[in-house]
């Protein structure tokens, strides 16, 4: 690992800016792994230091935009001031905390390293990942001149999640305020940085689509698919024992809760297996209250066995209601990851996942986001039907895979 101390580094040169710990995150290290093929010297710039030692690395301090935001920095204050002060007060500490928030963002440039962006002036690529990261980047397109890309993973424009909350009463209200103080910073982000990128880079057409409309800015879509697995087959589909599987975050706003449902009202002969990571002891708890003896909780997947493993199942499903405008197009890596599996898949009626499914016969698309639809495509599934889509995916897993997405990808950044 070697730390930039003020020296001038040859070109070529690309920086990633990351909030998010971008060895874990595949859709990030997979780009970082095109710039190295691209003949880039990388330049990663992130509050994780990273474990592979050929990497430069620039450090962004611990106190990233992400431990800062609603949902951590402003709703510490609020929860002491409440307890301490009146609900009145803790408003305000609220409405002060988001003020303070904005300005960190527009002086983020001066505090998030200790070390000079003048140092930069000869890197040629700037790929941000995180669009809280914008003002940084275009620091340092100032002094270089590079080229501009986002890579927008996500897209929270539309949020239904700022009326809920598992707080009570009063305090309720004040996590609500602080959502929706959040989330209007968020737009604010958007609105402010967006044009000013020389590229967009998003996960879906349906993405694609938004931020034409919204902001009259065209993007390009790079499928997060990941890497071809010829070494897999479709594996026999056993009557007597149909597995089902979900594999990936457990947190709330994926709905576990409605697979564990329809599964429980659907025949014997179907089971539900759960790799959940990132998941609070009070919400597994909360699933497990509600599993039936079909429903299997499993310790997480290392994800270099993801694929292999999980070749031994029938059906995939991605099924996340829209409950917010990154969930309502969806196109994640889950997905993929699926198809490369061999497995049939079930979604909801997202438009992005549903367009494939359809396109390839590779499974089902409930007919809306209710546990009693997303039963009766479970229970339409046939052993014959089931292994005749598993044979589609295998199809697709050949045709759309990292190999073919990183093409794209190499494409617009030379462009």
């Amino acid at each position: 690992m070697e730390k930039m101390t003020g020296k001038t580094i040859k070109k070529p040169i690309a920086i990633v800016l990351t909030n998010a710990n971008f060895e874990s995150r595949k859709r990030i290290s997979r780009n970082i792994k095109v710039l190295e093929d691209m003949g880039y010297k990388l330049l990663v710039s992130s509050p994780h230091v990273p474990t592979d030692k050929h990497l430069l690395y620039w450090p962004l301090q611990s106190r990233s935009i992400n431990d800062l935001q609603a949902g951590s920095f402003i709703k510490k204050i609020t929860t002491t001031l409440w307890f301490a002060t009146t609900l009145p007060l803790s408003l305000m500490a609220a409405l002060f905390g988001g003020f303070w928030l904005s300005w960190f963002l527009t002086t983020q440039s001066k505090i998030l390293s200790p070390y000079k962006i003048e140092a930069l002036s000869d890197v040629n690529l700037i790929l941000v990942e995180d669009i809280s990261l914008s003002l940084l980047g275009l620091k340092i397109k100032s002094i270089s001149h590079a080229k501009f890309v986002l890579d927008l993973r996500d897209f929270y424009w539309r949020n239904d999640l700022i009326g809920s909350s598992s707080e009570r009463g009063l305090t309720k209200i004040i996590a609500i305020a602080v959502k929706a103080l959040d989330h209007l910073l968020t737009k604010k982000t958007y609105l402010e940085f967006l044009p000013k990128y020389d590229e967009v880079i998003c996960v879906s057409n349906g993405h694609s689509k938004k931020l034409r409309n919204i902001f009259n800015i065209n993007s390009s879509v790079v499928l997060s698919a990941v890497e071809y697995r010829q070494d897999l087959a479709p594996q026999p589909v056993n009557s007597e024992d149909i597995k089902l599987v979900y594999h990936g975050i457990g947190n709330r706003q994926r709905s576990i809760d409605m697979l564990i449902e329809a599964v429980n009202l659907s025949p014997e002969n179907i089971s539900l297996h759960l790799y959940l990571t990132d998941i609070s002891v009070e919400y597994l708890e909360s699933l497990r209250k509600i599993a039936s003896k079909k429903i299997h909780f499993h310790e997480p997947i290392a994800y270099e066995r993801l694929i292999t493993e999980t070749n031994s199942y029938d059906v995939g499903l991605a099924f996340f209601p829209p409950l917010h405008s990154s969930l309502e197009d969806a196109l994640p890596n889950k997905f993929f990851e699926y198809v490369q599996a061999r497995l049939a898949v079930i979604s909801g009626p997202s438009e992005d996942m549903s367009e494939i499914i359809n396109k390839y016969d590779i499974g089902l698309v409930t007919k809306a986001f209710t546990v009693e639809d997303l039963r009766s495509a479970i229970v339409t599934c046939t052993p014959e039907s089931i292994l005749k889509m598993k044979c589609n995916s295998s199809i697709l897993a050949s045709k759309v895979n990292f190999e073919s997405e990183s093409a794209k990808l190499i494409d617009i950044l030379s462009s």
